[in-house]
């Protein structure tokens, strides 16, 4: 192999700042143990997701918004849940024609990110959407159309794939020698072009990243003001004595009920996706801190921890939408209860 051509292996025999041995301990934990868990649990959940916002149609953006984010989520649990296989001791220990670290790396990181970025598009599209439902609620059906959503929706999904196939020219599956097991096996080998591709990729994903958690943040701000000065209008259109009709006051009830459940679902997005923004940061400024590199290990065991933080954020939705949707608890209920057991819901 020339000296153009970098494997993952050559780089990270250097231990970094974490030992082989206290890398491999957080990688079974992280992957093997908790990923494995949460995956289980996440991709139950957003099948639920998935059947509860088909019967509930997709006539209101929102829902087809929701539906999206559920598939995006269950499509990185499944990746994660593969990630989790091939991290189990029993798997690694087999006596495999590949290296464990560089075919997650190959075949489970990259397309994981495939899915968890499009999860953070769609997080600040829907926390938008919901933000002028309060501002404009007059307007907004006119502007978010299921059908505009759809396609706003269809071509984010397909402008993140699209920054993430360049990954794919700088980088090799090939045979490459195995110092620790005296063998050939396959892993990651870096090309030529790898520099320049490997830039374009990193910017694009920093922007993709940052630029969610931005939306999202400035949106659930803007949100909760808005949500404020409603019921500050509320209370003083009750002192003066005013009334409005019985349709206005559930229409506008719902939308403030579904504007609290978004803003929780922005929370928990914020609270998990933070790190995986600092970790690409960490990309940027500090050069050994990449696969193929000095601090490979330590890489590792962040986006491991990455990987678990995003899961929670893919599989807990379920639990805010029983909580704060009532359509979404109605319909749940009726799918999983006999009529005879399924109480009626007014509200």
């Amino acid at each position: 192999m020339d000296n153009s051509s970098t494997s993952l292996l050559k780089v990270a025999q250097t231990s970094g700042l974490l030992s082989e041995r206290i890398t491999s301990m957080l990688l079974v934990l992280n992957w093997s143990v908790l990923s494995a868990t949460i995956a289980v649990f996440g991709i139950a959940a957003n099948i639920i997701n998935i059947i509860v916002f088909i019967k509930m149609g997709v006539r209101e953006s929102v829902n087809l918004s929701l539906l999206c984010l559920s598939l995006s989520d269950l499509g990185s649990l499944v990746v994660l849940a593969w990630i989790s296989v091939m991290s189990n001791p029993l798997f690694t220990s087999l006596d495999l024609p590949f290296i464990p670290t560089d075919m997650i790396m190959f075949s489970g990181s990259w397309i994981w990110i495939c899915f968890v970025r499009p999860a953070g598009v769609i997080t600040a599209f829907v926390t938008m959407e919901r933000c002028l439902c309060i501002i404009t609620p007059l307007r907004v059906h006119r502007i978010f159309t299921p059908k505009k959503t759809a396609i706003c929706l269809a071509a984010a999904f397909f402008l993140v794939l699209l920054s993430l196939l360049p990954v794919h020219a700088y980088v090799n599956f090939s045979p490459i020698f195995d110092v620790r097991k005296n063998k050939t096996l396959l892993g990651i080998v870096y090309l030529d072009n790898a520099d320049a591709i490997e830039q374009f990729v990193m910017i694009t994903g920093v922007i993709v990243t940052a630029g969610s958690v931005l939306c999202v943040s400035v949106f659930s701000a803007v949100l909760i003001h808005a949500l404020i000065q409603r019921r500050r209008k509320w209370k003083c259109s009750k002192n003066r004595g005013t009334s409005q009709t019985p349709e206005n006051t559930r229409t506008q009830s719902k939308d403030v009920q579904v504007a609290k459940m978004i803003l929780l679902v922005a929370a928990v997005f914020l609270i998990t996706f933070m790190p995986n923004g600092a970790m690409f940061l960490a990309i940027e400024l500090v050069h050994e801190f990449f696969p193929g590199r000095a601090y490979y290990n330590l890489f590792n065991v962040c986006i491991s921890s990455s990987q678990v933080l995003q899961g929670i954020n893919s599989s807990i939705n379920i639990l805010l939408y029983i909580k704060m949707g009532s359509k979404f608890r109605r319909t749940a209920r009726a799918l999983f209860l006999s009529p005879k057991r399924t109480q009626p819901n007014l509200y």
